[in-house]
């Protein structure tokens, strides 16, 4: 970078890419604030080096926009894609591929947002457009069947979620059979789903399945295989195997203790999860540490009048009381 704005500072459609390549770095890294930085500067640049339909600015767009989502600034990431899009269907309209894409980014934020309506009709025009594009069913195709039974998951769909689920599930496993984390995403989630419809049985043998892939083919992404070990905590837990998901809880922790990209949200809600298995098996002292730990983590990033920490406090509040009256009943 440094050598290309000393000897061609002209040549601004190189020296964006370079800032972009620059950012694709921080953003992996989750510096995301940085990231944003230099993809408002490479921005600045292709708007005064290309014509204002040219794609790459549409690119960017959209990756500002994806940033500004995972920064939690829903509506700014939204108008960012927006502008994306306005590019590729005015000028570009035969790119149904990137307009697609745009489409499902903007599905995942109002999902975010819980307008789980809007969500599906983002999604639902994505998918019309790759299915006009490619002229056979592929991953593409498949991640977008994946989006669509997201939001019916969320809507409490569970039917319909495991109806899109299993329809990207059978199109990976055709098409795309070396793509082993999306397929263990799509069994985790269909895991989720039989959970929530309390089918224990069938939840534990998918997410036992996704933990597999994720072992076998990616045993150094450990936050994947974290994720794992706390949806089999989770199905331990409903069917009341305290000890055992226990046990899952304690896996999940250690790998996101030990992670630099997990947050303290993540964190806390695992020692919560710690704290109801310990008092439900009657282990008392530890139950109150982990609640600490997970309000110690919480008002790192909520103030004390924050819903969640007002639940958690709560909760430390009670087993604090069972502890009181344990210690009252043997005396």
């Amino acid at each position: 970078l440094t050598m290309q704005e000393s000897f061609y500072p002209t040549y601004l459609g190189h020296i964006a890419q370079t800032l972009l390549y620059i950012e694709n770095n921080f953003s992996k890294q989750r510096h995301l604030s940085e990231a944003l930085n230099y993809y408002q500067k490479a921005l600045t640049m292709q708007e005064g080096y290309y014509s204002s339909d040219n794609i790459n600015i549409a690119h960017t767009f959209s990756s500002i926009g994806t940033i500004l989502c995972d920064q939690g600034k829903y509506e700014e990431a939204i108008e960012y894609h927006q502008k994306a899009i306005t590019i590729y269907k005015k000028y570009h309209p035969s790119d149904h591929t990137n307009h697609a894409s745009c489409l499902n980014d903007i599905g995942k934020i109002l999902y975010r947002q819980k307008k789980y309506e809007n969500a599906l009709e983002c999604h639902t025009k994505a998918l019309e457009l790759q299915q006009k594009y490619y002229e056979t069913d592929n991953s593409t195709i498949a991640n977008t069947y994946n989006h669509i039974g997201i939001v019916r998951y969320g809507e409490g769909r569970y039917d319909d979620a495991i109806f899109f689920y299993e329809k990207a599930l059978a199109m990976y496993e055709k098409y795309s059979t070396t793509r082993h984390a999306d397929i263990a995403i799509i069994l985790s989630n269909i895991g989720r789903s039989y959970n929530h419809q309390e089918k224990y049985e069938q939840a534990l043998i998918y997410q036992e399945k996704a933990l597999n892939i994720r072992q076998t083919y990616y045993p150094t992404i450990f936050l994947n295989i974290a994720d794992s070990y706390n949806y089999i905590a989770n199905i331990r837990s409903n069917e009341h195997k305290f000890e055992e998901a226990l046990e899952y809880y304690k896996k999940t922790l250690d790998i996101q203790l030990n992670s630099s990209s997990i947050t303290e949200h993540q964190i806390s809600v695992t020692y919560f999860n710690l704290s109801t298995a310990y008092a439900r098996i009657g282990l008392l002292d530890d139950a109150i540490t982990t609640a600490e730990k997970s309000i110690e983590q919480l008002l790192k990033i909520f103030p004390l009048d924050h819903p969640e920490v007002k639940e958690n406090q709560a909760q430390l509040e009670i087993v604090r009381q069972k502890k009181w009256l344990q210690q009252v009943l043997t005396n």
